[in-house]
């Protein structure tokens, strides 16, 4: 059981377009595992011919703290300068509108930004985020029904479970 990453992500990336973006970013991890390829190429695909391999960065989970700034710095010194980021997870986010404001980069003003997953500390910030919401709940509950199920009968086939997620319209991706 999974969320539909690659929807979601597809999705995203559809919302900063239709609100006009036009040089669209992504930071993402190094990552080959699943649900992080998933969003990237949900990403790239929304844009298709639009993509362009220097609006993603991707950044090593372990470098974090010092890899976030030096994607942003990256998109945001090009010209023209990148008009929009989606954040692949909420730690990539948090990292990233640090940095932003290090850089009087002001959102949504100059650069537009969405951030995957939620976060507590997203209520500190100046303006209301847009983030993916996913369905913790529904998901905690199917995992238990499928977790029954095997219990129940183990020999059952096993169902491939996608959960949609919940885009939260804030004004940070006007």
């Amino acid at each position: 059981m999974a969320i539909d990453n690659y929807k979601a992500a597809y999705d995203v990336t559809k919302e900063l377009m239709a609100n006009g973006k036009k040089r669209i970013a992504m930071v993402a991890y190094c990552s080959e595992l699943q649900h992080m390829r998933e969003r990237v190429q949900g990403y790239k695909d929304a844009l298709g011919a639009e993509f362009r391999d220097e609006l993603l960065q991707r950044v090593e989970y372990s470098e974090l703290v010092d890899n976030v700034p030096t994607a942003l710095d990256a998109l945001t010194q090009g010209d023209p300068m990148v008009d929009a980021i989606f954040f692949a997870t909420n730690t990539l986010g948090v990292n990233g509108l640090k940095h932003m404001d290090r850089l009087r980069l002001h959102v949504p003003q100059q650069i537009a930004v969405i951030v995957f997953d939620e976060s507590e500390v997203y209520h500190f910030f100046y303006c209301p985020l847009t983030h993916v919401k996913q369905p913790l709940a529904e998901m905690a509950t199917k995992a238990v029904e499928v977790l029954l199920n095997q219990i129940k009968d183990p020999k059952a086939k096993r169902e491939k479970i996608k959960l949609d997620v919940q885009l939260i319209i804030g004004d940070s991706s006007k």
